[in-house]
């Protein structure tokens, strides 16, 4: 699981994109204090996390994928795509 760009320790911009049910649950308990949100509106919840991308936002990401996805980094949003092809192959 191991990412060149998850294991250089350097804040980015992280910005995802919540169907508006994940995006009420994210207001209540938002994942880091750095957040911002960019759009809120009855049908999406977008923010923008300005943090240090880590393996454990990388399982967050993928336990949510369900109710959102990755707008940028665009390495992030290759990297979810890949994890998840990968574990589509297991249950093939």
């Amino acid at each position: 699981m191991s990412n060149p760009d998850m294991d250089h320790a350097e804040l980015q911009d992280i910005v995802l994109s919540f169907d508006q049910e994940q995006g009420l649950y994210f207001k209540s308990l938002p994942w880091h204090s750095s957040y911002t949100i960019l759009v809120d509106d009855e049908k999406k919840f977008r923010v923008a996390l300005h943090i240090i991308p880590n393996y454990e936002l990388f399982q967050r990401i993928l336990m949510y994928t369900d109710s959102f996805y990755v707008i940028e980094p665009l390495w992030l949003r290759d990297r979810v795509k890949i994890a998840l092809a990968e574990a589509l192959k297991k249950y093939k």
